[in-house]
């Protein structure tokens, strides 16, 4: 899947890194702006839309990843986002990369 790194820079980005298995930190990016959320995995660089819940990280289609990367930031929440949060990357089965659980410290 192809970045493009200046268009991630239109975002307003609040970070936090998580340690969601232990031993394996990742970096949550949220657009304080538009809403929209990544996760990046710090062993691998891999980057992908993410929609945090309480305690979970729901791992979005990869096409919404690409399109999400692919897009300027829209400066505000669009309604389109939210049926793009609906979807669930789909692996066949769940397992710890395509559902991420946040631990309280």
């Amino acid at each position: 899947m192809e970045t493009n790194l200046s268009l991630r820079n239109t975002h307003y980005w609040i970070s936090r890194r998580l340690e969601v298995v232990p031993g394996q930190p990742v970096l949550h990016q949220v657009c304080r702006d538009c809403g929209r959320g990544f996760i990046e995995e710090s062993s691998t660089g891999e980057l992908f839309a993410a929609h945090a819940s309480v305690f979970l990280f729901h791992r979005l289609s990869d096409e919404v990843t690409s399109r999400w990367l692919s897009e300027k930031c829209p400066g505000k929440p669009l309604q389109q986002d939210n049926a793009d949060r609906q979807t669930r990357f789909v692996l066949g089965s769940i397992n710890p990369h395509s559902v991420l659980r946040s631990e309280k410290h």
